[in-house]
């Protein structure tokens, strides 16, 4: 990146080494997953921090745009876009989202480029298709005008700062409902539930949200880092925008022991258990251990055993908690036998489709379906029954997901009372906050939670 903000072309061009290298091996990998895309992180070994920056940038916007972009690419190909090889798919993709989503980057070194990776990564013959193909994706440019606000305009590419690029064809969808879906690179699918579910208006809203860059939020309630100049207040109480640079907030935290990072869609669930007396809880989806931490701050005395089935979360879990005498990290397996009597409260943060966090989790949206979302509420059943049977008497599950959908939320605490004989105590549905243009301190992702009572 140059010292005005631009991005310059990188050293060695667009070797496999190079930073638009790093980003084409993981959009090829990814364009063999579509739709179920992954979180492939880019490789940055060896590059200086602008061309790392680079790469990453080019890789995260074809995930958060790919629908947008395969949609443009469409209107210049001669046959559909996704029978093309993953590689040509990827260098497209990747050409297209420096011409029309990272501005600082000239377009004749983002199309350059991408032909030279074309021609000797694929074949020599691909080099005129990718050419011709994002000079004229180029063309759409124009003379660069903006609007403030989308108006879903078929001449109309939607900017995550809430504005459009006017672009010089009407090749957008003319249809309301699918310019919506193509412009926010939200899967049809998706919405029409949310449509059918919340209505139109809320419907647009989700996926208008969806276009938003999720910030960095710390849960700041439990610690102090006065004047700190790098935290900027956040609308939810207790919560912080972190301003400074992404790469220092990990060395930041470790020296402000009582911070972390935690949206407030995250950390409402642990809410539902205020004026709650509990001494033995169990956290048995704990990943690396936000909500444990809140457990932790919110039940100073109790005795906390928490775990996870992933061995590399677990590892990370065992780590934070390494100094905590309050708080036993454990295998699946020795759950039972934390509490002989049974919890107090057993927190279910389950695995979901993730569609309350779409515009954190970009990679999810693709994978959504509905034979996912009913495996995904068998197994959250299966987290259900194993919980209920480590209650103690009169104990409390704590279920919890980022999820929007009723069958993994409301649908799932009341299969619960009925087949378990539970009381539902509360439930809170955290629907998702911010627009795109609207600042840090407004986002929120979404979640839903339920406290269940034997």
């Amino acid at each position: 990146m140059a010292r005005d903000g631009s991005f310059e072309r990188s050293g060695g061009g667009t070797s496999d080494r190079s930073a638009r290298g790093r980003a084409l091996e993981v959009l090829v990998r990814q364009a063999e997953r579509f739709p179920d895309l992954a979180i492939l992180p880019v490789d940055g070994t060896g590059l200086e921090a602008r061309d790392a920056a680079l790469a990453h940038a080019i890789a995260e916007q074809c995930l958060r745009r790919w629908l947008t972009l395969r949609h443009v690419l469409s209107a210049y190909l001669n046959q559909p876009f996704d029978r093309l090889e993953p590689a040509m798919r990827a260098v497209l993709l990747a050409g297209s989202a420096q011409i029309l989503l990272l501005e600082r980057i000239p377009v004749h070194a983002a199309i350059d480029e991408s032909v030279a990776w074309a021609k000797r990564r694929i074949r020599p013959g691909a080099a005129g298709m990718v050419n011709a193909v994002l000079r004229r994706v180029a063309g759409l440019k124009g003379r660069g005008t903006r609007r403030d606000s989308w108006t879903l305009g078929a001449d109309e590419f939607p900017l995550e700062d809430g504005g459009v690029m006017v672009l010089s064809d009407r090749i957008m969808p003319r249809h309301a409902g699918q310019c919506l879906s193509v412009g926010a690179s939200v899967p049809g699918g998706l919405m029409g539930g949310w449509v059918g579910r919340e209505g139109q208006e809320r419907a647009e809203a989700l996926v208008r949200h969806c276009l938003c860059r999720a910030p960095i939020l710390l849960n700041v309630a439990h610690g102090a880092a006065l004047g700190d100049q790098r935290l900027a207040p956040h609308r939810a109480a207790g919560h912080a925008v972190w301003v400074g640079k992404a790469n220092e907030i990990g060395p930041w935290l470790r020296d402000h022991p009582g911070l972390w990072v935690q949206d407030p869609g995250s950390a409402a669930p642990v809410g539902l258990t205020r004026g709650l007396d509990a001494s033995r809880i169990l956290d048995l989806c704990a990943g690396r251990g936000t909500k444990t931490r809140q457990l932790r701050a919110r039940f100073p005395e109790a005795a906390i055993v928490a775990t996870d089935i992933d061995d590399g979360r677990r590892a990370d879990l065992a780590a934070t908690f390494a100094d905590d005498s309050s708080v036993r990290v454990v295998e699946p397996g020795d759950v039972r036998a934390a509490f002989p009597d049974g919890a107090d409260l057993v927190l279910l943060d389950v695995p979901c489709t993730n569609t309350g966090v779409l515009a954190r989790r970009i990679e999810a949206r693709y994978r959504f379906s509905r034979d996912a979302l009913q495996r995904l509420v068998a197994t959250q059943r299966e987290v259900l029954a194993m919980g209920v049977s480590l209650l103690g008497r009169e104990g409390r599950v704590l279920y919890a997901t980022c999820s929007l959908e009723r069958e993994e939320g409301e649908d799932q605490a009341a299969w619960a009372c009925e087949e378990f004989g539970l009381t539902l105590e509360a439930e809170e549905r955290t629907d998702p906050a911010g627009t795109p243009g609207e600042g840090p301190d407004a986002y929120r992702d979404g979640a839903y939670a339920a406290m269940l009572r034997r």
